[in-house]
């Protein structure tokens, strides 16, 4: 999702967290906002006959790269490009040249970077093929409050709002197993404030 930004009068790409969050609202019966449009970053092909569980498909990574270039190449110079496009790819032959990747994508605010081998084939579940390279720290964080749930967790919460000692990072964290929910809801008072 790529919002306007009246101060640069210029589009831009929100984070895939926040352009994801807004997709779902939609999803939900919300409605896009207008100062919001869609743009679509393809990643990969695969053809639905492959997809299910222990899916495969042979044809090598840097093939189907390949393939989605063709496809897009009519319009790689209209004004539709900027809707669909093969999402930033570079070829690294090191792990040095990796890191450089990887930093510039958190630079630009990017979650970081996958490594692909370009002779690898598609399956599903994990692969030995490509590596996530993502920034992951550990962060003390104070429960501040907790926000509504709506459709199984309308009767407990959505989300744990919290934020560091400092108060510069603010986070609502979710993806809380129902068994803890449930404890948790039980405790609020008392977890309000820890940490």
């Amino acid at each position: 999702v790529e919002e306007f930004d009246t101060l640069t009068d210029e589009w831009k790409v929100l984070p895939r967290q926040k352009g994801n969050g807004r997709l779902n609202s939609v999803l939900k019966g919300g409605e896009m906002l207008a100062n919001h449009r869609v743009i679509y970053q393809v990643w990969d092909q695969v053809p639905l006959s492959a997809i299910g569980p222990n899916g495969k498909h042979d044809v090598p990574y840097r093939q189907r790269i390949l393939g989605i270039e063709a496809i897009l190449a009519p319009i790689k110079d209209t004004r539709d490009a900027r809707f669909i496009s093969l999402v930033p790819t570079r070829v690294v032959n090191s792990m040095a040249e990796a890191m450089v990747h990887y930093r510039e994508m958190l630079s630009a605010g990017c979650e970081g970077t996958v490594i692909k081998r370009p002779e690898a084939i598609w399956r599903d579940g994990d692969s030995l093929a490509q590596c996530k390279m993502k920034l992951r720290a550990d962060v003390e964080l104070e429960i501040t409050g907790f926000n509504p749930g709506a459709g199984k967790n309308a009767a407990t919460f959505g989300s744990i709002a919290t934020k560091s000692k400092c108060g510069r990072l603010e986070v609502n964290i979710s993806g809380i197993s129902d068994y803890a929910r449930a404890d948790i809801n039980a405790r609020r008072d008392e977890l309000l404030g820890t940490i």
